[in-house]
């Protein structure tokens, strides 16, 4: 922990700052993405709630992969790298503003 905060001391990044914040970061981040909310608290490792802890056994590997590789693909463009991996770029869809609307991830193709 002490190297985290001299990091954030040596960034001008508030000492409050707590790993545990990246985590709702990314959480927000994904659902403005279009990932479904119970897609992410699976990716978060939470347990489900109510009548989905109970019926609902399924893991959502596929849509866990998906929804992971939109926010590495969202990093990537907030850091301005411009060589995102194009074989990624391949097996998506375009996205908002390319020519096609958001699909969320974790529905399932009509």
């Amino acid at each position: 922990m002490y190297r985290l905060r001299r990091w954030c001391e040596r960034e001008r990044i508030s000492t409050a700052f707590r790993p545990h914040d990246l985590r709702r970061t990314c959480a927000t981040r994904l659902n403005t993405l279009g990932v479904l909310p119970h897609i992410t608290e699976k990716i978060l490792n939470h347990t489900m709630q109510g009548v989905m802890a109970v019926y609902n056994r399924a893991e959502y590997e596929a849509e866990r992969v998906e929804a992971m590789q939109r926010w590495a693909d969202e990093l990537d463009r907030i850091l301005g790298h411009s060589d995102v991996n194009e074989a990624s770029d391949a097996t998506h869809e375009p996205r908002a503003g390319q020519g096609a609307e958001p699909r969320p991830a974790g529905r399932l193709n009509p």
